[in-house]
């Protein structure tokens, strides 16, 4: 639990053999049934990211693709949390290439795990370049929570970021999709959906 802290106050000069044992310990190589340890790795990921950097990504890569599919939920859900400080540690072309499909499945994942993805998601798309903003499958994420029939809260979390996706999506997604989002959120049957998407209106670029 104490290698993250260490990997990160090394930096560069950190050992390869404990880099090596932190890469087996997330990537469950270590022979332990120990449904903790990949949350404990996972929980020093944005540091070890930062302290790698983009080029020693190909190294981080498999552990991050087997925290993202650990069994422990509590793992994934802290992975959902951390995945904008990766982002900014990977930069915008691996955030796209490969952090956002990861994003995209935790984003369907138990309640638990879809909240806090969804508590990320303008701060995600913050990390992409804007000409990976307007993708399909994140306009569509957006629509589909908007229009969610099992819980009002997943409806909630959007309508409280709106007008920060307004901010960083493109203005070519404004007329099919975010404005009839906001207008649909507006109506929403949830008092507190309804206050909060009223509460980002001001901050809307198409209306200022």
């Amino acid at each position: 639990s104490q290698m993250g802290p260490i990997i990160h106050l090394l930096g560069e000069q950190t050992p390869d053999d404990l880099l090596q044992l932190y890469f087996s310990a997330a990537r469950g190589e270590l022979g332990q049934n120990d449904t903790e340890l990949g949350h404990q790795c996972v929980y020093n990921l944005p540091g070890i990211a930062l302290t790698l950097g983009p080029k020693r990504w190909p190294e981080l890569r498999p552990c991050f693709e087997h925290l993202a599919n650990d069994i422990n939920w509590k793992t994934r859900r802290t992975l959902a949390l951390a995945l904008p400080e990766i982002a900014k540690a990977m930069g915008p072309q691996i955030t796209a290439a490969d952090l956002m499909p990861v994003y995209a499945s935790l984003s369907r994942d138990l309640d638990e795990v879809k909240t806090a993805a969804l508590d990320q998601l303008a701060a995600i798309v913050g990390c992409l370049d804007p000409e990976n903003r307007e993708d399909k499958d994140l306009l569509a994420l957006i629509v589909d929570v908007s229009l969610e029939p099992d819980s009002w809260r997943f409806r909630w979390i959007l309508a409280k970021q709106l007008s920060a996706l307004f901010a960083s999506l493109p203005s070519s997604t404004f007329e099919f999709d975010l404005v009839p989002v906001l207008c649909r959120l507006l109506r929403d049957p949830i008092a507190a959906v309804r206050s909060a998407a009223a509460s980002q209106v001001g901050g809307c670029d198409f209306v200022q």
